[in-house]
């Protein structure tokens, strides 16, 4: 049985890893759920980084494309 101190609920994994497999083996178990963390974390800031650019940017350059022209400095439409 393992004794976690009050509030140990997170350090579940720890233990029961270090309890079950060699320390070289617990290791590789423990970075790869924390591999499999930073993936999960690394999507969710393409997706939100994509809306934030959907949604904020594209209005603006839509807005500064019909004001300014193609390339801003002529002034002339799109080729």
């Amino acid at each position: 049985m393992l004794k976690l101190p009050p509030g140990g609920h997170e350090e579940v994994l720890y233990a029961v890893s270090y309890a079950l497999f060699h320390p070289v083996l617990a290791g590789v178990v423990l970075v790869a759920v924390l591999a499999a963390t930073m993936s999960t974390v690394d999507s969710q800031l393409l997706v939100c980084s994509s809306c934030v650019t959907h949604d904020l940017g594209l209005p603006r350059l839509r807005h500064w494309l019909a004001t300014n022209g193609c390339c801003g400095s002529c002034g002339s439409p799109c080729c």
